[in-house]
């Protein structure tokens, strides 16, 4: 009778240790296929938006996958607006993503073709906002980087740009620093006009002009408020400024026209 309860007792430790065992596995769970990339559908769609000098038209093609191609139709200020628009396609193409941030001094550009962009792909059916949160490669160069320079020029505009080309023709070394994503400033927009009493130009065309007229009519043209000292400096030698830039290259018209505003 005793050994019979020992043989009972040993199966019911058994059986409850089989139990406990069968309670802490867990069944295979099948893995769940990750979700497909696209959120679109292949094909070109068209999309349209206004920039800052009329509309921005897109053709933006897709594979299941990522934006392929975008072709732009704009009329955005050259060296400037089209640069922006040019960045900000190849960031969307590289990265399949909507979220790039303006280029700075091209912000009604770069919302354009964002606005564009981002209609073509809403006819596409895909998640816009999925795409305006999936961050892309910066790009960036990490660590320190050393450089000396002789001269070092901040704001590569007009006057910094001056500036560092004459002290290198003067034979020193220089760098120069630009925040913005192009060097030219306001030089960009400016049309290329120069304001000088040209004696070559204005001779041919029988126009009487010198800089003492170009300092009185600069110094009453702004109300006054100029310093004189300043004015003079600017009417006595514009014109060598003219030909200093044709010296390095520079090609005017050989028409005198007047320019306003």
């Amino acid at each position: 009778m005793k050994n019979l309860k020992k043989v009972l007792s040993l199966i019911l430790v058994a059986s409850i240790a089989v139990g406990f065992t069968a309670c802490g596995s867990k069944a295979p769970v099948a893995e769940t296929p990750a979700a497909p990339a696209a959120t679109f559908k292949a094909g070109t769609y068209e999309g349209e938006a206004e920039g800052f000098h009329g509309k921005i038209k897109v053709k933006v093609t897709l594979s299941d996958e990522e934006i392929t191609d975008i072709a732009v139709e704009q009329t955005e200020t050259p060296g400037v607006g089209d640069q922006a628009i040019e960045e900000i396609v190849a960031l969307i193409k590289a990265n399949t993503s909507l979220k790039v941030d303006a280029v700075s001094g091209a912000t009604y550009s770069s919302n354009g073709i964002l606005a564009a962009v981002t209609a073509a792909l809403e006819k596409a059916g895909a998640d816009v906002e999925k795409l305006k949160s999936k961050d892309i490669a910066s790009g960036e160069a990490t660590g320190d980087v050393e450089k000396t320079a002789d001269v070092i020029i901040i704001g590569g505009g007009g006057a910094g740009l001056a500036a560092a080309v004459t002290a290198h023709q003067n034979g020193s070394k220089v760098i120069l620093i630009e925040k913005m994503s192009r060097i030219g400033g306001n030089t960009l927009i400016s049309g290329g006009a120069h304001n000088a009493a040209d004696p070559v130009r204005q001779a041919a065309q029988n126009i009487e002009d010198s800089p003492d007229k170009h300092y009185q009519q600069t110094f009453e043209g702004g109300d006054k408020l100029g310093d004189p000292a300043l004015v003079r400096i600017l009417a006595d030698n514009t014109y060598d400024g003219i030909v200093w830039l044709e010296s390095l290259g520079m090609e005017f018209k050989k028409e005198v026209f007047t320019v306003l505003g």
